[in-house]
């Protein structure tokens, strides 16, 4: 297991954020390589190894395992790190690996990778051929997973190694699709005396848009144009706004920079204050960490005319957000569900990107119906794109079934099959090549997308000795 550490150590020196996987490209590449490993790469920063199979174990069927290289580039308010230059520093306290809440860590997927090195390097274990799949671009539009040469592959039983619970075999993930309504701004002249003011929103825990959905966090963007609502009886216009960083993520601070009547100054710092006190009574699990601030500021933004902006605000508070719909299959399982994760202005246009995820075609595009209608009624366009497969149950699994005999062994749990409310490659897998029996398992790791996230160390090791049985026993 220590084997495994000292890659994932090494993985953290290479920046890696989506959509920038040359440097995690060649060194997978060179990596390879340097040990006579079979390796080869394509246009879309994909890499494809294969390790043949140990002594007797030749006439099996191969096994993939397949993990994706880029991260999610997330860090806290005031926190400096250039995720194309700098490596990830990460910190050990007793059996946690963390950042200790400065950046993301990278274990999604960085834990992945390096459980594939570490097997590929170790010359001494028993298994049939080993094919290793390291994708691009998987936090932002799977490009890698959708443009990966299937034909590369002969097995058709594959190991995802996404998974954040070593008591868990997933079997089955969402869909989704990416929306983003804009909307041109107009602009208003102004006369009488103002000040310029932003107000912002902060000290909540954020998150995975899939996994963390249902975990009541709150979505500042939300919560900014509540209060912005609330505001609507005084003469105030917008300026600037900026919520969110990242789409897939929920975001965990907001603000909004407006130009308020100086006659209204004081009733603005009183309903901001009501409304504090409103988000300690409905998220008393973050009162200590909870800010609403108001800096006066100078801004050289123009302010919104009023129509445009309350077109924007009456499309976001009435956006299908959060939980849209409860699986009917898995217990407490999210089907569908649609996280409004960013809004900022560019080139004198409003942007407001929500993302959708559903267990099923047929809810997801249920939502995008919903938006449109939505963006129409208050005259903002719109696009959709990055849609990715979602991955349906299969009744009959020989690989899950193997790995289900092999946890139950040794797992110190009953071991749960689990479908998830995020969008995982298995899905584009299982739509390229028929007959594919997939998993998707991995290490106890917490708050991926977030400078919180985390793995245990007793965990992985758990759960890399489990992985090295269940390649032994996979003759099939």
């Amino acid at each position: 297991m220590s084997s495994v550490l000292k890659e994932f150590d090494a993985i953290t020196k290479i920046p890696r954020p989506s959509f920038h996987e040359e440097k995690i490209r060649d060194y997978l590449y060179n990596w390879a390589k340097e040990r006579n490993i079979y390796v080869e790469s394509d246009e879309y920063k994909n890499i494809f190894m294969i390790k043949p199979a140990s002594l007797g174990y030749e006439s099996y069927k191969p096994i993939a395992l397949q993990a994706h290289t880029d991260m999610v580039a997330e860090k806290a308010l005031g926190v400096e790190h250039d995720f194309l230059n700098d490596p990830i520093e990460y910190f050990i306290d007793g059996d946690i690996v963390s950042t200790r809440g400065r950046t993301t860590l990278g274990a999604d997927n960085g834990l992945g990778m390096a459980i594939i090195l570490a097997l590929f390097d170790d010359n001494t274990l028993k298994h049939p051929k080993l094919e290793g799949i390291f994708t691009s671009a998987e936090e932002e539009d799977f490009s890698g997973a959708a443009n990966f040469d299937i034909n590369l592959i002969q097995s058709k039983y594959l190991i995802n190694l996404d998974c954040c619970n070593d008591n868990q075999i997933v079997c089955a993930s969402a869909g989704g699709i990416t929306f983003d309504g804009y909307k041109q701004l107009c602009y208003a002249e102004l006369e009488g005396e103002f000040i310029d003011c932003k107000i912002s929103i902060s000290g909540f825990q954020g998150g995975h848009s899939g996994e963390d959905i249902h975990k009541g966090r709150g979505n500042t963007n939300i919560l900014l144009f509540r209060l912005l609502h609330l505001l609507s009886d005084l003469d105030f216009y917008l300026l600037d706004i900026s919520g969110g960083s990242f789409r897939l993520a929920i975001p965990r601070e907001s603000s909004a920079t407006i130009r308020i009547s100086k006659k209204d100054s004081n009733s603005l710092e009183k309903l901001v204050e009501e409304f504090r006190e409103i988000l300690i009574l409905e998220f008393p699990n973050s009162t200590d960490s909870i800010k609403i601030e108001i800096k006066e500021t100078k801004s050289n933004k123009n302010p919104i005319k009023c129509k445009t902006f309350n077109d924007i605000k009456n499309y976001i508070l009435t956006s299908p957000v959060d939980i849209q719909i409860m699986s009917n299959s898995f217990e407490n399982l999210v089907d569908c569900s649609c996280n409004l994760g960013e809004i900022f202005i560019r080139d004198d246009k409003m942007v407001i990107i929500s993302d959708i995820r559903a267990s099923y075609d047929s809810q997801r595009d249920f939502i995008v119906e919903k938006l449109k209608i939505i963006a129409k009624t208050y005259g903002l366009d719109y696009k959709t794109y990055g849609e990715y497969y979602n991955w349906q149950y299969k009744k009959e699994s020989k690989l899950r079934s193997l790995v289900e005999s092999v946890y139950t062994k040794n797992n110190r749990e009953q071991v749960e099959i689990v479908a998830v409310h995020a969008g995982l490659e298995s899905g584009f897998f299982d739509h390229k090549k028929d007959g594919m029996d997939i998993v998707s398992l991995g290490p106890n790791s917490w708050n991926f997308h977030s400078p919180m996230e985390a793995f245990s160390i007793s965990s992985l090791k758990y759960f890399y000795k489990n992985l090295i049985e269940i390649l032994e026993f996979a003759k099939f």
